[in-house]
């Protein structure tokens, strides 16, 4: 059996590489209860995502918890509220914090965004939202409420972020490139305009299949700065850059 090493309540721990898990350098990702699996693009998105001197954190609908444990591991003094609709996720998302050598800044709650009332407002929001719409449903509820605009529409979304925010509050958000355009319309309504934005290729010889788009109140003529990003060369392999953004994470890299 393989392992890994982990750092558990200041403890050196060698884990199993188990079935059902992603297991990264530093923590494992439980996905066994999980519509939404780990994959490339949220890796990407997480190791995009810069909280500056961000303190708290809220991650509109979890999933399995991956963008805050990325998070934990690269911004040491941030602390992570996980929001998820779904029960099996919530605890899925619950468990993977409490094994991961984070687990006291990291809590799941499971919950609908619109009904959620914290206590205090949040330095930064991440998301990665559904963006199927409606008349793609499948047969599955549960796959339907974490792919499709369902149960959480972009304008519902907008007036989230901005409900939730402080000040000088910041939004990431991952999406395909006509998603991202109409969540930018929502979000305008709110103030809410672009400051960077990166546009990411599966190969610089296929068009731009996702964009990360980091979100602050201001200025709508500012332009913001834009970056393009390949995952795979044209020989199929990893690009310096993607391997320089996943280094940190990624067991083979």
């Amino acid at each position: 059996m393989a392992y890994f090493v982990s750092l558990i309540k200041g403890n050196l721990i060698l884990l199993p590489i188990q079935k059902g898990y992603f297991t990264f350098k530093q923590f494992a990702v439980k996905q066994e209860q999980t519509t939404l699996k780990v994959c490339t693009e949220s890796c990407l998105f997480g190791a995009l995502i810069d909280l500056v001197k961000a303190k708290t954190v809220l991650d509109i609908g979890t999933g399995t918890g991956l963008l805050p444990l990325m998070l934990a591991q690269k911004f040491p003094d941030a602390h992570f509220t996980a929001l998820e609709i779904d029960p099996a996720a919530t605890e899925e998302a619950n468990f993977n914090f409490e094994n991961s050598p984070w687990g006291n800044r990291l809590s799941a709650i499971e919950g609908n965004v619109i009904d959620y009332q914290p206590v205090n407002l949040f330095d930064v929001i991440i998301c990665n939202p559904p963006f199927f719409p409606d008349h793609l449903l499948g047969p599955d509820p549960k796959k339907n409420a974490a792919l499709h605009t369902t149960s959480l529409s972009f304008k519902e979304l907008a007036f989230s972020v901005n409900r939730l925010s402080l000040e000088n509050a910041s939004f990431w958000c991952l999406l395909p490139s006509y998603q991202m355009t109409q969540l930018s319309e929502e979000l305008a309504a709110f103030g809410w305009f672009p400051l960077q934005q990166f546009f990411i290729h599966n190969s610089l010889e296929k068009p731009v299949f996702r964009v990360v788009s980091q979100f602050i109140r201001g200025n709508s003529f500012t332009q913001p700065s834009s970056t393009t990003l390949s995952i795979r060369n044209s020989q199929n392999e990893y690009t310096p850059e993607f391997t320089a953004l996943l280094q940190p994470y990624y067991l083979h890299l």
